[in-house]
């Protein structure tokens, strides 16, 4: 399986936010830079099968911009898990896969440090911890859906700017 594991885009700030941290949207920055990172993502992967997002709005947005990009349709290839919260266990992340077992490319949209600590988990047993994944930057790791731990092999983690370099707008 190949997992693509990509931090949500730059949100509104915190302290500019007085609703729930869970309701927190991308901000138009946020967005536009997004919509490049994406373009450059096509260049890289022309395929995903299925884009899982932690249901926080700046995820959610996030993985909607992708799918648009990719030029899905967002129902029928985003779908919501709660397994992606930034305080979510990874074993019920890998129950979530064995929903998809078809699908060999799956895109998780969620935070950090969550996600940093998975790609650890994945590819040294958690031994590296932080692994460092900038807003709207992306990881390509591939595992064995089946024995997730220590599997894992990184193929490649790119920043948002070499994203928008890859599309060419940087």
């Amino acid at each position: 399986m190949e997992l693509y594991i990509l931090r949500h885009a730059i949100a509104v700030e915190r302290l500019d936010w007085s609703e729930s941290d869970e309701s927190r949207p991308l901000s138009a920055y946020g967005i536009a830079k997004m919509k490049q990172n994406a373009t450059g993502l096509t260049r890289l992967l022309p395929k995903i099968d299925l884009i899982l997002t932690s249901p926080y709005v700046r995820a959610r947005q996030t993985a909607e911009i992708v799918c648009k990009i990719y030029g899905f349709k967002v129902s029928d290839k985003v779908v919501e898990t709660d397994s992606l919260t930034p305080d979510s266990e990874f074993k019920d992340l890998f129950k979530e896969f064995n929903h998809y077992k078809t699908d060999n490319r799956v895109m998780i949209v969620g935070h950090q440090p969550h996600l940093g600590d998975l790609i650890s988990y994945l590819t040294s047993n958690g031994e590296v911890r932080n692994v460092p994944l900038k807003k709207g930057g992306i990881a390509c790791i591939e595992l064995d859906r089946d024995d997730p731990q220590n599997t894992g092999m990184l193929h490649w983690l790119l920043t948002p700017r070499q994203l928008r370099q890859l599309a060419g707008q940087e």
